[in-house]
């Protein structure tokens, strides 16, 4: 039934397959679309991973790979040959120079845990157009070019520098659904998403929000959430 449908269509059918490998064994038919198309969702680059191997390996499957995992490497993102749909840097000194992402990466799930004492993170979020949910941990960071993703959803960052401020457009998403943030606030941020649930931010005076549906206590008290209420980093996959 598959076969019968065209390349487009069947790709398209293949997205929402999870486990391509297992389908590749149990249908023989499949077989020879999937080892053209590919039949890798996940990959891991880590310290002793080969890398001409690893580039390789991504050009071969990069048409079905959606998960890309990167494990205390430095400077990572200057060798990645592409960013898929879900990019986990885990303890990497991602360097002091602006992360310029590959053209028409296809991310909407970024989540960067950069460890290295008085590092700054910059990212050029220009080119990530397609982002709905950040989670950064790091030292510090800029935020110049994060109000161009439009289609931003959730918003975490704990940065160890909590003197640097919340920058006032945070609350113009207008698809924002989650905002957890440790960098200080100087004036009410006023929430234009409707679908605003979360919202832990320390605050000096009250937020406001159109959303019916974030607890009033999270817009009026200083709430917020330190290092230790955080999750290990890779609880974002199940986005």
């Amino acid at each position: 039934m598959l076969l019968k449908l065209n390349r487009d269509l069947l790709n398209e059918v293949l997205e929402y397959v999870d486990n391509l490998y297992v389908m590749r064994l149990i249908c023989q038919e499949l077989k020879g679309v999937l080892d053209n198309y590919g039949y890798v969702r996940k990959m891991t680059y880590s310290l002793h991973t080969d890398p001409i191997q690893f580039i390789g390996t991504y050009a071969r499957f990069s048409n079905s790979i959606r998960t890309l995992y990167v494990d205390g490497v430095r400077e990572p993102s200057i060798f990645l040959p592409a960013w898929p749909k879900i990019v986990n840097f885990k303890n990497c000194d991602m360097g002091q120079s602006c992360i310029d992402p590959p053209r028409d990466n296809t991310t909407e799930i970024l989540s960067i845990t950069d460890y290295t004492r008085n590092s700054l993170l910059h990212v050029n979020w220009v080119k990530l157009p397609l982002l709905r949910a950040i989670y950064i941990r790091t030292w510090d960071r800029v935020f110049d070019g994060m109000d161009q993703c439009k289609n931003l959803e959730i918003l975490c960052v704990n940065l160890h520098n909590t003197n640097r401020y919340i920058p006032p457009w945070v609350g113009k998403f207008p698809r924002l659904n989650i905002i957890i943030l440790n960098m200080k606030t100087h004036y009410t941020y006023h929430f234009i998403s409707p679908r605003l649930e979360i919202c832990l931010v320390p605050k000096k005076v009250p937020f406001t929000s159109v959303s019916n549906w974030v607890p009033r206590k999270q817009l009026e008290t200083n709430m917020y959430i330190t290092m230790s209420g955080w999750d290990d980093g890779d609880s974002f996959v199940h986005y």
